[in-house]
Parts: structure tokens; C-alpha cells; sequence
């Protein structure tokens, strides 16, 4: 073990620059004297040092070591040379000098004489003001909210995250790491539960007491970020840049007379800050796992969130990449945020870097405290450890596959009837010890902060201008979908283009008086609005995902959303759908007055409109894809047979559903805009029986309609009603069943409020 004896003073030198200087001599053997001058440290890092006990074997790992809880530490061999860089929280002007003796270790290099002078560069740089810094504490945690003890997914757990430190949910899968997570979020439907958490000291969110302070959702949302496992972007043909610029400019105000230059400014920082300033102009789709992450986390902490969650961060990566991923997080935290990570089962490099752990199994909550004092606690309440077992790394692993393997059989407790094969009887043991134990630990780290009121904090939502969040999501899309540009916009032209000339070449130029095989014509027209029906329907699933994240991150609002979504199917609908309808009516050879020609584009877009707002609606009312690939094509068959466009029907008693049908009014406009004319007869031509020259005696005839000409605007009027309505409902259905009012969730609060 190697051990730190530091003395501190107070900086007389005003000269004192803003830097970190590290020397190192050796001189006699690979052993060598350490002398740290750090000014602007905060003021705990004295105690720390003064007991510290670090095992690195290397002198200037040991110094990082020694420091890891307020400074961050990263180094890179260049030519036998060592570089580093040292990250501080400047609160308080301090000189520490102190000397380092690490133990020499077998295989492991020390630090030559050639290479024993490094310079440190400081950054004075806080993340988070210090009066605006946040002590995350949960106490009591339960969920949900009146289930019985064995259904509990967790059972009165506490734990808390400070600033500057990483706290570690470890525990085997379906321990209760994820809901803890969920609900320490306050996104989705994980707000029943029953228990309290605090900021500083003060409680924001209890289903049961009245909170000490009231945030709003969106001002909670804006001090705690949560990064889901499955968080991903939606736009992976998009570079790292684009992605956080687009971020940055719905996030962030454009008030200021500066605005370009702040959005530039936090675009670098995160670049900076996240290290993918050389992976800038890389697409998404390209970056490997541990950037992905990164990007994800700094997508999401766009606004300096006070409290980091992070669900499975390092999952998919190699040992090494994974430390050094935390490494990242460590210099994000020491900046003034808290972050709380989950993992299954932690490196030994991973666990070097948390400062508190929280063991958890099957809703229980085994242990939370430093990784050092592990042992010291198990052995507290009984627990030996297994005699290959020299330190707390090793002890804590076996825990975590002790847990992993469900059984505990291996641990053995003193005055125990049997071998412990529950995580309740270590749960009942913490749960005793939580005033002696937990309590000190937690009062320690938060009486620094409980003067920080969070209803004064500088909160930042929403802050890009509404309207223009609507310009940037629409641009943002296109620009996605222009690097796709052959899936998105050739192939469905070429598909429009070829389907609607074999229409065309298929009825060339009927004649006028052929009103029969005419009205065939509006079959085609109609299937094609099937064909736009179940694009709209794949095309919103597939964006649901990325509207529940972002919203939930407060990146925009649902109508932002909402708003873009319909001009881009407004502008997109009316492009294919009359280069669509033109084609097929001009080589039909339907019937060409200009008038009638600018109200069948006018009705057939209004048409493939409403199809899209009715699609759109059934996918937000009907929150399940399955589902809804299963009730989508029957109605969608059913609308078509019964739009009228096949004819007569002598099923009167199904007649009432024409009624509720878009389809119905849409042919019925289009219909009397074709048919209703009087066309001459020829001189001495004897026309065929099928052929007409009254086309209102042909409505009546062959669809029963005998409406004068003036109710095709009444029946555009329906249709676009149609097209209102529906999307309202979509609306509706965005912010109830997708967004944070769930109407699940208010059933579920009816239902308990009448048990009571």
C-alpha cells in the first residue's frame, strides 16, 4: 500500500499561477519523491489526502488516486514522456505540498528520471455554480404503490448523490436497479410509488407527505437527466455535430443579441467535455459503443443538468473502454454534478472510480456506503468473507456472483439457523444499522448544501422560441432524410410515377361518354389512398420512440411536435398526391375545364390529408403496434367497400357506416365534380347502352346520389371537418397516452381512490 502525508497552508503568493505542477526525481532508484503545488482546490481535499491510502504502484497514478475524488486524471505515453491533466473545483485557495512513497509492485514500471518532470494544466471551469448544486436523496423507496411485500420490485431503499462523486446501483438483473432509476427521474410511469425524495434536504416528490417545496415537472426534469439503456438517436445518418447543434438550438434561448454565439460556444463545450471533438464530423451510425453513449449523455445534459442518472452505461464495452468512459463521467462530475450509474457487475478499474456503491437484490437494499468500507460493514453485522478474499474489490465481487447465482450459501452468518439464501435477512440488517451507518455518511456529504434552495435556481426549459423549434425539428428531419434521400423521396416518386402512367396507359383517354368504365378510375384512386394509409401508419410508429424521449428531456413541447409533423405531411401529401391524381386525370382524359381540374387537386389532396390525420390518430389512441397491425387493415377494407365507389349496396342495415367514413364524402365530392355535366350527343350516332350523356342521371343510376351540384363544397367541408377532428384527436392522444398525462395513470389513481 502506498501512503500520503500532506500539509496545507494558506496561499500568501498572489502571483500564484493557475496550474498544477508535478515533479518527480529518482535519483537513486524507480522509487521517487512526489511535490504537488495546487492552488484553487476545495478545501475537503485536505482531509482526504490526510487519511488517505491508495495502491497504485505508479507515483503519479498515486498522486491521481489520491486526488480522484475532486480532481479527474487521465494520462497518455508519448515518446517515454508522460502527460497529464488535472481537472479542479475551484472553491477555496489552498497550497497542499506533501510527498508520495508507492510500494514497488512486480511487472509494473515506474517512473524514469527522463521522463520525471510533468506539467499539469488547470481548468477552472464548474459545471454548476456552487449555490446551485444539488443533493440528490432518496429515502424509503417503494414500488409500487400498495402492492404486497413479495411483489414489491423495491423495499424501502435509500441512498443519496452528491456532487462531484458517482454513486453505483450494483445488483444481479430484476434487482430494482432500472425502477429505482425510473423513479428518480419522474419520467413515465413510475410516479406511484410510495416513500419521498429530497433535494438538499428538502422533499420534491411524495405520493403520501406534502412536499417541503413544489417543482414543477419540467423544473425537476431540468435539475435531474436520465439517460435511458435504450435512449438512441432517430437519426443515425446524421453527424455527432448536427446532433448536438440541432440539440443545442431547441434547448437553448434565442433572446439574447448573442444567441448564434452561446449555442456555438455550449456546441464546443459539449464537444470538449465528452471528448468528441475528433468524432465531430462522424455519422452516428458509424461511432462505436462507448461514443454513442457519450453522445446520448451529452444530448441529454445539454442544459447542465444537476444530477446525472445513467442506466447501463458501459454495457457492450471492453474493460478498458468502460473505465474510461467512467473516467469521463468522474471529470463531468467534479465539475459540480451528481451522477448515479447502474451495473451488473463492475471492473475492478470501474470500481476504483465510484465513490459510493449500493448493493441491491430483489428489491432489497443490501448496502450503500464507499466501496472501502465494505468489508468493515458485512463484518459488522456477522458477515465473513471467504479467505481468498484480500480486499474489498474482490469481497464485492463475490457478493455480486453470490447474488447473481441467487444463493448465499457460501456466506456464512454467525449465530445463523441456516445458511442465508435471502436477500431479506441483509436487508433487515441494514435497515438496523442505517443510524449508525448510512445516516453519518449522508449528513456529512449534504449539510453543504442545505442552503441551496432549489425553487431559487436558474432553470432552463423550453428555451428555444416556440416557433422556432418548430423550424428547427422540420429542418432537422429533411436534412435526415436528404442524406436518405432515395428510400424518402426517390422510390416513392418512382413508385407514383409508375403506378398512376399504368392507370393512365390502362384507361387511355376514354370516352366522355364512358362514364361507366370512368367511374373504375376512382377504385385506383381510392386503393391509393390505402397505400398512403399505411405509410402514415409505419411512418409515426417508427417516430414515437424519439417524440417520448426527447419530450421527456424537455428538448421541445409534444406541439412543436405536433405542429411540424403536420406541415411536413401538408407539404409532402399535396406533392405526391397531386403529381399522383394529375397524372392519372390528364392521360384518362377526365374531363379537362379548368375549374373542375383545380377542385378535383383541391379534393384529392384534402383526401390524402385526412387519410394521413386519421392514421396518425389511430396510432396515438392506440398505443400498441401489435394491436394496431391487427385493426388497421380491416378498417381500412371496410372504409373502402364502403366509400360508394363499387356502387349500389342492398345492405341497408350496414348503411349507417358510410356515414363515419372520410372515404364516403371524399368520392361523393369527387364524383359530382366529374359526372355532374350535361354532355352533347352526336349528330346521327347511336351511343352504346353503357354510355351516358346526362352524368346526373349517371349518379343516380349507378350510386343512388341525386345531390345538386353545390353539396360537393358541403361535402369537402365534411371531409376536411374529417381532417380537423382527426387531428385533434392525435393531439389529444400524444399528450394523454404518450406524454406525462397519461390517462393509464389517472384511471389507475380513480381506481385507488375509490378502494379507499
Amino acid at each position: 500500500m502506498s501512503e500520503a502525508v500532506v500539509s496545507t497552508q494558506e496561499s500568501q503568493a498572489s502571483s500564484l499561477p493557475p496550474s498544477i505542477v508535478v515533479t518527480s526525481s529518482s535519483p537513486n532508484d524507480d522509487i521517487g519523491q512526489v511535490v504537488v503545488d495546487i492552488s484553487q482546490v476545495s478545501s475537503d481535499v485536505v482531509d482526504k489526502l490526510e487519511d488517505n491510502h491508495f495502491a497504485s504502484p505508479s507515483t503519479l497514478q498515486a498522486v491521481a488516486s489520491a486526488m480522484r475524488n475532486e480532481l479527474s486524471f487521465k494520462s497518455s505515453r508519448r515518446n517515454s514522456a508522460v502527460e497529464f491533466e488535472l481537472n479542479v473545483v475551484p472553491q477555496r485557495k489552498l497550497t497542499l505540498k506533501g510527498t508520495i512513497k508507492p510500494i514497488k509492485h512486480p511487472g509494473v514500471g515506474f517512473l524514469k528520471k527522463s521522463s520525471s518532470l510533468a506539467k499539469v494544466e488547470f481548468h477552472d471551469d464548474p459545471l454548476v455554480e456552487g449555490d446551485e448544486r444539488c443533493f440528490l436523496e432518496w429515502k424509503g423507496l417503494q414500488y409500487p404503490l400498495g402492492a404486497t411485500n413479495e411483489s414489491l420490485h423495491l423495499k424501502n431503499v435509500c441512498g443519496f448523490a452528491t456532487p462531484g462523486k458517482i454513486t453505483a446501483l450494483i445488483g444481479s438483473s430484476n434487482s430494482g436497479k432500472s425502477t429505482l432509476l425510473n423513479i428518480l427521474s419522474q419520467r413515465g410511469d413510475f410516479k406511484d410509488f410510495g416513500g419521498q425524495i429530497l433535494i438538499n434536504g428538502k422533499v420534491v416528490c411524495s405520493c403520501h407527505d406534502k412536499p417541503s417545496i413544489r417543482l414543477t415537472s419540467t423544473q425537476y426534469k431540468s435539475l435531474v437527466a436520465h439517460v435511458p439503456k435504450h435512449f438512441a438517436t432517430s437519426h443515425p445518418v446524421l453527424t455527432v455535430r448536427e446532433i448536438l447543434n440541432f440539440t443545442v438550438k431547441l434547448k437553448l434561448t434565442n433572446i439574447k443579441s448573442a444567441a448564434s454565439n452561446c449555442r456555438e460556444e455550449r456546441l464546443e463545450y459539449l464537444l470538449k467535455k465528452y471528448e468528441l471533438k475528433n468524432k465531430e464530423n462522424v455519422f452516428y451510425s458509424a461511432l462505436g459503443t462507448a461514443e454513442k453513449k457519450r453522445l446520448h449523455i451529452a444530448v441529454q445534459n445539454v442544459l447542465k443538468h444537476r444530477v446525472l442518472l445513467l442506466e447501463y452505461p458501459t454495457d457492450g464495452m471492453e474493460i478498458g473502454e468502460a473505465a474510461h468512459f467512467i473516467r469521463i463521467m468522474k471529470s463531468i462530475a467534479l465539475m459540480g454534478v451528481g451522477v448515479v450509474v447502474t451495473s451488473h457487475k463492475p471492473s475492478l478499474k470501474e470500481l476504483e472510480l465510484f465513490d459510493y456503491i449500493s448493493i441491491l437484490n430483489k428489491g432489497n437494499q443490501l448496502y450503500f456506503g464507499p466501496p472501502n468500507k465494505l468489508i468493515t460493514y458485512f463484518s459488522k453485522i456477522g458477515v465473513s468473507a471467504d479467505e481468498s478474499n484480500h480486499n474489498e474489490v474482490e469481497f464485492l465481487f463475490q457478493v455480486i456472483s453470490l447474488l447473481q447465482t441467487e444463493t448465499f450459501e457460501t456466506i456464512l452468518v454467525e449465530d445463523a439457523q441456516e445458511p442465508l439464501d435471502q436477500s431479506e435477512l441483509f436487508a433487515t440488517e441494514y435497515i438496523k444499522q442505517l443510524d449508525d451507518f448510512f445516516i453519518p455518511m449522508k449528513n456529512k456529504e449534504e449539510n453543504r448544501y442545505l442552503e441551496n434552495d432549489p425553487t431559487t435556481f436558474h432553470y432552463e426549459p423550453y428555451y428555444a422560441n416556440f416557433f422556432y423549434s418548430v423550424f428547427t425539428l422540420i429542418m432537422r428531419n429533411y436534412l435526415s432524410r436528404l442524406r436518405n434521400w432515395k428510400v424518402e423521396f426517390l422510390i416513392p416518386f418512382v413508385e407514383k410515377i409508375a403506378v398512376s402512367v399504368f392507370i393512365g396507359l390502362l384507361y387511355f383517354q376514354i370516352d366522355p361518354n364512358n362514364m361507366p368504365l370512368k367511374g373504375k378510375i376512382f377504385t385506383f384512386l381510392n386503393l391509393n389512398i390505402s397505400l398512403t394509409f399505411s405509410a402514415s401508419l409505419k411512418n409515426l410508429i417508427n417516430q414515437i420512440p424519439m417524440l417520448t424521449q426527447e419530450r421527456n428531456s424537455s428538448i421541445y413541447r409534444t406541439s412543436a411536435f405536433f405542429i411540424s409533423k403536420t406541415m411536413e405531411d401538408l407539404i409532402e401529401t399535396s406533392i405526391f398526391s397531386l403529381l399522383f391524381g394529375g397524372i392519372v386525370y390528364f392521360m384518362t382524359g377526365l374531363t379537362l375545364e379548368y375549374d373542375r381540374v383545380l377542385i378535383f387537386g383541391l379534393i384529392f389532396a384534402t383526401y390524402h390529408w385526412t387519410c394521413v390525420s386519421f392514421a396518425q390518430m389511430l396510432v396515438s389512441l392506440v398505443p400498441i403496434p401489435p394491436l394496431l397491425n391487427l385493426i388497421t387493415p380491416v378498417i381500412n377494407i371496410m372504409f373502402i367497400l364502403t366509400s360508394g365507389v363499387y356502387g349500389i349496396h342492398n345492405t341497408e342495415w350496414l348503411a349507417w357506416f358510410k356515414y363515419l367514413n372520410y372515404l364516403f364524402y371524399g368520392f361523393k365530392a369527387m364524383a359530382i365534380n366529374e359526372f355532374d355535366i350535361q354532355l352533347e350527343t352526336p349528330l346521327n350516332t347511336t351511343l352504346p347502352s353503357n354510355y351516358y350523356t346526362n352524368g346526373t342521371y349517371f349518379l343516380e343510376k349507378n350510386y343512388g346520389y341525386s345531390d345538386p351540384h353545390y353539396m360537393l363544397w358541403v361535402y369537402l367541408a365534411i371531409l376536411t371537418s374529417f381532417w380537423i377532428v382527426c387531428k385533434i384527436l392525435s393531439y389529444v392522444g400524444l399528450r394523454l397516452v404518450y406524454g406525462k398525462k397519461s390517462w393509464f395513470r389517472v384511471f389507475k389513481k380513480i381506481l385507488r381512490s375509490c378502494r379507499k
